[in-house]
């Protein structure tokens, strides 16, 4: 079983050597709610390929070896923003790859409700992308804040 981590944190993911403990600490805390949440596999997504490697980097180093973490060029983008259309596309991933991902996984220094914002433009976006994707729940995990809050797509 999969999950899709979508990893936008700016502060957190810059290159390895220019990260402060306090930083490599959150991604390492990142790595254990998300594995006492979900346990299992992962894919990390984000809207930087270097960004996604990085992190998944830490990760691999910092979590046990029951957590494999793999990065997917699914939003690998120039911009380090969420766009409605790029979470558009992470759905399509999600929908290509229904037997192996279970939940979506936002990850980000972005509020909770700008995130919720996003997906609630998506139907404007790609018509109807939420109707196949009622089982599925997305994890929003604020490190600054460090709240967190469980979005079920089931909006009919």
């Amino acid at each position: 079983m999969k999950q899709i981590i979508c990893v936008s944190h700016g502060k957190i993911c810059r290159p390895l050597d220019t990260l402060t403990i306090k930083e490599a600490y959150k991604i390492k805390r990142l790595g254990e709610v998300i594995k006492e949440k979900y346990g299992g596999n992962f894919h990390i997504a984000s809207s930087s390929a270097q960004k996604a490697m990085q992190t998944a980097s830490i990760l691999r180093n910092s979590i046990d070896n029951s957590l494999v973490v793999e990065e997917t060029s699914a939003l690998y983008c120039e911009e380090n923003h969420f766009t409605p259309e790029k979470i558009s596309r992470l759905y399509n991933l999600y929908n290509s790859q229904r037997e192996r991902v279970d939940n979506l996984v936002f990850v980000g220094s972005s509020s909770i409700k700008d995130i919720l914002g996003q997906l609630n433009m998506l139907e404007s976006v790609e018509g109807e992308p939420l109707k196949n994707l009622s089982s599925m729940s997305a994890l929003v995990l604020n490190l600054e804040d460090r709240t967190t809050d469980t979005i079920s797509s089931n909006k009919r």
